[in-house]
């Protein structure tokens, strides 16, 4: 158990929650019922559950092959329906799933199907440059400044457990004011807290070969996913989630 909020109960109907939300969502889209202008929306809706599914396993502790799988059964969701509209929050969700490709350690060909969705929409950031090429040295870095200035800006300047300390305590979750999982774990009508990870300030210390000892238990900091085994076993084709891509074609294999 990781987070220091809610427990492993919270979590645990937290994503069967999220897991009937993704079905039921799944069905409507295949169905005759729902209007086609409606579709697109609830593929946004579908990758919210498949991202919130993943902070809330880390949350109640899943290990590093748990959230890999996890996140290769959301890349084909990622790579084919998600709608880059320079909006905070679509910037936020590039950032956390480019930084879990690097935290599981991604194959470079599955790696390269979430890059391929920054580079179709164009998006000249220079902290996503800055954590792609850690794993394609190719990529162009094209970006001159930051999308998000606030809190991201600051991730830049990380370059040891000290920095880590600074953006996590005084910038990261302040920085987050207007998002809409910000307090989210106030909210006591619905359940909509899954954790408050920054995935990117764990990516920049892997990248970086930063000492994290001191910080392993920092408010916000994923400090489990820095030294997770490289060698993580490949997806269990039997989990829920891909027998419900694989179901409408979504996933191979």
């Amino acid at each position: 158990m990781r987070d220091k909020i809610k427990d492993v109960h919270y979590f645990s109907l937290f994503i069967e929650k999220e897991k009937y939300t993704i079905q039921r969502l799944t069905d409507a889209i295949y169905s005759t019922e729902v209007n086609a202008a409606r579709i697109p929306y609830l593929w946004d809706a579908i990758l919210i559950s498949h991202l919130d599914i993943i902070h809330a396993e880390y949350s109640r502790g899943a290990n590093g092959a748990k959230i890999k799988e996890l996140l290769i059964n959301l890349i084909p969701i990622f790579e084919n329906h998600f709608k880059y509209l320079a909006g905070y929050e679509d910037y936020d969700i590039m950032i956390w799933i480019v930084s879990l490709g690097i935290l599981c350690d991604l194959e470079l060909v599955d790696f390269m199907k979430i890059t391929s969705v920054v580079r179709k929409y164009d998006v000249q950031d220079r902290l996503i440059d800055f954590l792609i090429q850690s794993k394609q040295p190719e990529w162009n870095l094209s970006g001159q400044n930051i999308i998000q200035k606030h809190p991201y800006e600051k991730a830049l300047a990380i370059k040891d457990h000290h920095d880590i300390k600074t953006y996590l305590t005084s910038f990261w979750y302040k920085g987050h004011s207007d998002a809409s999982w910000y307090n989210s774990h106030k909210n006591t009508q619905v359940n909509i807290y899954s954790g408050y990870w920054a995935w990117e300030a764990s990516a920049i210390a892997k990248i970086k070969n930063i000492d994290d000892t001191a910080i392993n238990d920092l408010k916000y900091y994923p400090y489990d996913a820095v030294h997770w085994d490289t060698n993580l076993k490949s997806p269990n084709k039997k989990s829920f989630v891909y027998e419900l891509l694989a179901k409408f074609k979504l996933f191979g294999g």
